[in-house]
């Protein structure tokens, strides 16, 4: 337990960032959709006038900018230690090489999927209640809650997965640099198929977002593996 305390006393101050800039994204984007969605009105797209794709469209939008944040910071915390002269002082410690990489990235998932999480269900209840009181688009609301949960919920995972696969290239390779070019071309590859899938599919989107959070588990046990067997320079 000593480890993972000294890691999450290193990683701690991701903590807020993460939740300013997925709660302040959350609430820019929704309300963007929504206003731009009002104005059209039925001359305008149908999905600019439903609650859950307007939610799934801001989420959207908030997993490309916490995964490259995400990116940035893996790549700060993690990756580093283990790129050219910095993985001898991280190869002293008197602990399996595998297991401190194992710690490492459990507690950065969840110090950075946590306050995701919870910045987006506050922000989708702070809209929730926004538009049971002062409706905007000017239809119920309440129907939808268990939608902008999986709404959350897909957006975590699939931040998780393109920060811990980002961070994987960027060790395979040697490169931080290469965490975050593998992060955006993640998102350019998942942005689209994520939000059509919260529109349509929210339940299969998440079943799906989670399959892919656990494919990255042989992954990782793969990494850790190639860590224990390299040697310090």
């Amino acid at each position: 337990m000593n480890y993972y305390h000294f890691e999450i006393s290193k990683m701690k101050k991701i903590i807020f960032p993460t939740f300013a800039l997925t709660f302040l994204s959350q609430l820019i984007f929704t309300y963007f959709f929504v206003i731009v969605g009002k104005f059209e009105g039925n001359d305008g797209d149908d999905i600019l006038t439903s609650y859950p794709a307007i939610l799934s469209l801001a989420s959207t939008i908030t997993m490309c900018i916490i995964s490259v944040y995400g990116a940035v910071a893996i790549s700060r915390y993690i990756v580093k230690n283990y790129v050219g002269d910095h993985r001898n002082r991280v190869f002293l410690y008197p602990i399996k090489r595998s297991r401190l990489y194992l710690i490492k990235n459990i507690v950065f998932g969840c110090i950075l999927g946590l306050p995701q999480f919870v910045a987006l269900l506050l922000v989708n209840s702070i809209f929730s209640i926004g538009e049971t009181i002062f409706p905007i688009l000017g239809k119920p609301i309440k129907s939808y809650w268990v939608d902008f949960i999986f709404v959350a919920v897909v957006c975590v995972l699939l931040t998780l997965s393109i920060v811990l696969f980002s961070s994987f290239i960027g060790i395979y390779f040697s490169s931080t640099m290469y965490t975050v070019i593998t992060s955006i071309i993640s998102i350019v590859v998942l942005a689209n198929v994520s939000a059509l899938s919260l529109i349509n599919f929210q339940f299969f989107a998440s079943i799906g977002a989670l399959c892919v959070l656990l494919a990255m588990l042989p992954i990782l046990r793969y990494v850790g593996k190639r860590i224990d067997e390299s040697e310090t320079i």
